[in-house]
């Protein structure tokens, strides 16, 4: 393919002394001179039909990179709650409470939330599949750690250095995503890919419950972590190709460098700063993103609410249904399908939104081609050469799951009551598990609708928060339950969730000015950037 490509590249000539161009934050400037006559030749897409461009890769290589993601990150959040319900074995063999016992499984969500802030600069200077090979062996590597660990205290260094290498992957593959899939086909695979993070965490419970209740080793629950990392990673090595537009226009440019003996051929990447140096704007963007950006800090504080209840679970299910209900260990992990079963009612309207978000988009493009100059509120107008919905029409994802969130809390608190049958609390879990895949879903389709090429900085620290706090949750959510009990830790929780219920309506009316004020939202665009230009990089398929 890059042979067949490469003959005809689409170049943008600059010479030394043109006006700064960025690609992120002004890393790149256009002041590099080549060995002749002192210029430089950026190289760019070929064109619309660009074989090399991911987007216009058939959809049947689409579809399998999409499925190895998935799988990818299935695993990952499999094994971040795999020995959750096997503590007390654990603890019985290391000798601890199962309160210490519980700073595990914590561990590993601490060491998620570590790595998501540097795997974006890691990623965006090597490319997406050295990273993900090298994140996969790791994580299997220290996996197998966790299954042979002699006592409490290596258990707890492999289960954080699972999480860290682990934490590569969760952070960079909506960007793989949209690597392969514009807007419009976003608005399906995002939403199913994410289905892989909920039935991960969903999952690995019952596993483990069924492993603790029974005679066999709770190693077993990270053995099952270990098979399942490691089949990802075959298929990671074999059949993961590299999909980052950037990596790939070096390729392009290094083979025109070997065919002309010329210098002059470079791809932006070229160009860029020291991994060091992106490494430093990156953690300072994203420190500006949760101190100056509302928006992310509202719409990532709904996302920590949400995780601290259902990682808050893994311990408070022994309360909701063991303490109240006489559940034993097995059923009680299994009570975790309920989750999985409300994330997948929610998934299943998303085509729906799919096939109407499409008309839309076909739509305002008709609309803007037969008045260019008419102005609407869903249209873009910070993403030229598309005709896309403005980020607060994402919003309309989450009108039936901001209030299932609250209501689902109190339902699960004021009826968890031995004289009420179990069905109803396992109908609220339902109800909570419809309402985290919507609310998840709806806050990083619009964050990446809003942020464009810096959505990467938003979402590596709203990963970074959520994981900081789900850690933590899980290390008090046992305390708490047994010192308040149940319903008033419920009713708790489902105050915050009141609270942050007008979130949609307030986003869909005020969006527009807090993104008006914003630094970085809207740039959909990078000036003198060929590859915003030329192909379908910025195109609404």
């Amino acid at each position: 393919m890059l042979n067949s490509s490469i003959n005809k590249p689409s170049v943008l000539e600059s010479q030394k002394g043109d006006s700064q161009s960025s690609i992120d934050a002004g890393t790149l400037h256009h002041t590099a001179s080549g060995k002749e006559h002192g210029s430089v030749i950026i190289v760019g897409w070929e064109g619309v039909n660009d074989p090399l461009n991911p987007r216009n890769w058939s959809l049947t290589r689409r579809s399998v990179i999409f499925a190895i993601l998935w799988i990818n990150v299935f695993a990952v959040d499999w094994a971040s709650s795999a020995d959750s319900q096997a503590g007390t074995k654990i603890a019985a063999e290391f000798h601890v409470s199962e309160e210490a016992e519980a700073l595990s499984p914590s561990l590993y969500t601490f060491g998620l939330a570590a790595g998501s802030l540097f795997a974006g600069p890691i990623a965006e200077t090597v490319g997406r599949n050295p990273i993900y090979v090298v994140s996969r062996i790791l994580h299997v590597l220290w996996l197998v750690g966790v299954a042979l660990a002699p006592n409490f205290g290596a258990q707890c260094v492999f289960r954080l250095l699972a999480g860290l290498s682990g934490s590569i992957l969760l952070a960079i593959h909506a960007a793989s995503v949209a690597d392969i899939f514009g807007p419009v086909y976003r608005t399906l695979a995002w939403p199913i890919i994410a289905l892989a993070s909920f039935w991960g965490t969903a999952f690995s419970p019952i596993v483990g419950a069924w492993i603790a209740q029974s005679d066999i080793s709770w190693r077993w629950t990270e053995w099952i972590a270990v098979l399942l990392s490691g089949s990802t990673l075959i298929l990671t090595l074999l059949f993961l190709p590299e999909t980052f537009s950037p990596i790939l226009l070096s390729w392009r440019a290094a083979h025109l460098r070997a065919l002309t003996g010329s210098d002059r051929f470079k791809a932006e990447l070229d160009l860029q700063d020291t991994i060091l140096q992106r490494f430093k704007i990156a953690l300072s963007r994203a420190l500006h993103m949760i101190t100056r950006e509302p928006v992310v800090l509202l719409l990532g504080s709904w996302l920590v609410v949400e995780y601290i209840v259902v990682f808050g679970f893994l311990q408070g299910f022994s309360f909701v249904f063991g303490d109240t209900y006489g559940f034993e260990r097995g059923l009680i992990g299994t009570s975790f399908v309920t989750i999985a079963i409300g994330c997948g009612l929610w998934t299943c309207s998303v085509p729906f939104y799919y096939s109407y978000y499409k008309r839309k988009v076909g739509a305002l493009h008709e609309d803007v081609t037969k008045q260019p100059r008419r102005k609407s509120l869903l249209h873009t107008a910070n993403s030229p050469g598309t005709d896309l919905p403005a980020p607060e029409y994402r919003l309309w994802q989450a009108l039936l799951a901001a209030p299932a969130f609250p209501i689902s809390l109190f339902w699960l608190g004021w009826t968890n009551y031995s004289w009420i049958s179990p069905w109803s609390s396992l109908g609220a879990v339902v109800l909570l598990g419809f309402s985290w895949a919507g609310i998840y879903v709806t806050v990083y389709q619009y964050l990446l609708d809003t942020y464009g090429i810096y959505a990467g900085s938003a979402l590596a620290i709203i990963t970074c928060w959520r994981y900081l706090v789900s850690g933590a949750i899980n290390l008090v959510s046992r305390p708490m339950y047994n010192g308040i009990g149940v319903h008033w830790t419920l009713t708790l929780l489902g105050c915050l969730a009141v609270l942050q219920m007008p979130l949609p309506l307030l986003f869909y009316w005020y969006g527009p000015k807090l993104r008006a004020r914003s630094s970085f939202a809207g740039r959909y665009s990078r000036t003198l950037n060929p590859r915003d230009r030329i192909g379908r990089a910025t195109s609404w398929r």
